[in-house]
Formats: C-alpha cells, structure tokens, sequence
C-alpha cells in the first residue's frame, strides 16, 4: 500500500443531506493529499444531485470523477439509478443505499479501502427492501462475521460508547449482563488505545437506573450486572468506574476525569454528547476488522435538498476516519 489512504464513502439515502454535507465537506477538507476518495453512487442520482442542490461550492462530474473545489473523488457505479426526491423516502433510494454499502463492504473484503465512511441512511426506508438488521453498524458486524462490537461516539469533548444500541428501552435492562458489560470494556479499552492512541484510558460506566439504583432500592442491575463487570474489568488491569448516576455525572462534568463513558442505553448517552458535541460528533465502530466512522445524524428530511444543512459532523467524520486508520498503522 502506498502513502495515500484509500477512503470509501456511501452516498446514503440520497433524498436525504448525505450528499449534501459530503459535498460540502470534501470542498473544505484540508488533508485531500493524504488519502484517495471512492463514492459509491449511482452517477445519474450524484448529477441529479449536483444540479438541484442550491450550493456555493464549485462542484462538477465528469464521466469517472465527482470534482469539489480542487479535489477529486473517484465514482464508483451502484446501481440503481435512484430519482431525487429530496425529503421523501422512496423504495429506489433505499436500494441505492443498501447496494452502495454491500459493495463498499466488497471492497474493503478485497482489500481494496483501508477506511470506510457511511452516509447516514432511512433504517425504516431499508426496511422496507428487505434490510434485515437493526442499522448500518449491525449490518457491517454480521457481514463481517464480527460478534463483539460497540457503537462509539467520538467528539473533542468527549468519548460515549453505548451498551446497547437500537432496541426498545423496556428491552435495555433483559439485554444487559455482566459478560457482555465485560466483554464491551475489554474492547473499548484496547479501542482507545489502539485506534484513538490514549496509552492509558481510563473508564466510566453509567447505571441503569435513576441514581444509580440507590443500593437497589431503584433497582438492582447495578450489584447484580454492572458491579460485577467492572470489577472483572478492574482485574484485567482496566482502569475503570462506576457506575455513576447519570444525571450527575455529566451535571458536575465528571466526564472530564475519563477518556470514555460506557452508557446503559442510547440517549442516556447521546443526549449529553449531542448537547455538548456541538455537531461535531462522529459514529465509529469498534470491533470490525477496519475503520468505519460515519456523521452523527440521521438523513434530516426536513431540510434536505434546502442547502442549508451543516456539514461539521461530515467533515470530522473524514478526518477521524484517517485519523485512526494511521494510529493503527503505529499501533
């Protein structure tokens, strides 16, 4: 492999700002020299695309190449041919989607991309195609025949991993245990210092429940499920703690004092990243056998196609995608 990193993209749903914030992203992306950038796309959607956005930057396609400002990515044909409608879901731009990822997931399993960056996508528009998994995260782990992997949010602010991820909340306090807890801190800890280069990261660990079960008169996973955990962890030599009442440990910023947070569930976690990520959040997933990171937000219908969405998220989604690719390769 030479100097230059080999960076797929998926274009997502394109009625949604996948393509948007993409585009805007690349035209302003500082590290262009350092990597060669593929996008999986239909060309006639990313043309489509091109003419009905109303953008600032300088972009245009040739036969084989998307041009943004001075940089060039390479297309990459995936068929089909999906109409834009920005702002709808449509059954033709959620098979695009699906077969965009399928065939970026073919390239890394050939050795062809050392990253992988996913546009955000329908799951309800996927559904409906026959798109069995939870999310693009599960997908990847069961294409790539991964069974221990974990969500990780990823901001200049702070790290958040979740415990679980797209299921029901009444179905959080069944599908935790203390293996799993366990299993996850071994892989956010060697995660943290292989991808992200943080020699010795240290760990919190959020409750389930409200102040953290309150020596279980709120509950009692916290010493029969989360305790337990922890200290397995503590006994593999991981720095870890907790669990902490969630409310107060980001109230009083006790996140300062760790590389990372385990949370329980999904918006016990994002919710707090998201307040103070400022849109620059990014989605990576540990676990898999290569760099998959992707923008924290979803395909934001409600202003797609208007030009106005903010590309941030996008951009630190291309920069840590490199980023951990080359921490690895020091690793």
């Amino acid at each position: 492999m030479g100097n230059k990193l080999r960076i797929g993209v998926t274009c997502g749903d394109c009625n949604g700002i996948g393509l948007e914030v993409f585009l805007k992203a690349i035209a302003e992306y500082d590290a262009q020299q350092e990597a060669e950038w593929y996008l999986f796309v239909h060309p006639d959607t990313l043309r489509q695309t091109l003419q009905l956005l109303p953008l600032s930057i300088a972009a245009h396609q040739t036969a084989s190449h998307l041009i943004v400002a001075q940089h060039k990515i390479a297309i990459v044909p995936v068929e089909p041919a999906a109409p834009v409608q920005f702002g709808v879901p449509t059954p033709q731009a959620a098979r695009l989607a699906y077969n965009a990822l399928q065939a970026a997931a073919g390239w890394v399993e050939q050795g062809q991309l050392d990253a992988l960056v996913t546009l955000p996508v329908s799951k309800h528009s996927l559904a409906q195609v026959g798109f069995s998994a939870a999310g693009q995260t599960d997908w990847l782990a069961r294409r790539f025949q991964v069974s221990s992997y974990l969500m990780i949010f990823w901001s200049p602010q702070l790290i958040v991993a979740l415990a679980t991820i797209h299921i029901p909340l009444r179905q959080v306090a069944t599908a935790i245990s203390s293996a799993l807890l366990h299993r996850q801190l071994q892989l956010l800890a060697a995660t943290l210092r292989r991808d992200f280069a943080y020699a010795h990261p240290a760990i919190a660990v959020l409750g389930l429940n409200p102040h953290a079960g309150e020596n279980g008169l709120l509950g009692t996973e916290e010493q029969e499920i989360i305790v337990p955990a922890i200290r397995m962890a503590q006994q593999d030599g991981i720095a870890v703690e907790g669990p902490f009442a969630a409310d107060a440990f980001f109230g009083q910023q006790r996140y300062r004092q760790f590389t990372a947070t385990l949370a329980l569930y999904h918006d016990q976690g994002l919710i707090p990243l998201k307040l103070l990520a400022h849109g620059e959040a990014v989605n990576t997933t540990a676990g898999l056998p290569f760099v998959r990171t992707s923008p924290d937000h979803g395909t934001a219908y409600d202003i797609a196609g208007k030009g106005i969405a903010n590309p941030a998220s996008c951009a630190a989604a291309l920069r840590l995608a490199q980023q951990l690719v080359r921490n690895r390769q020091q690793a």
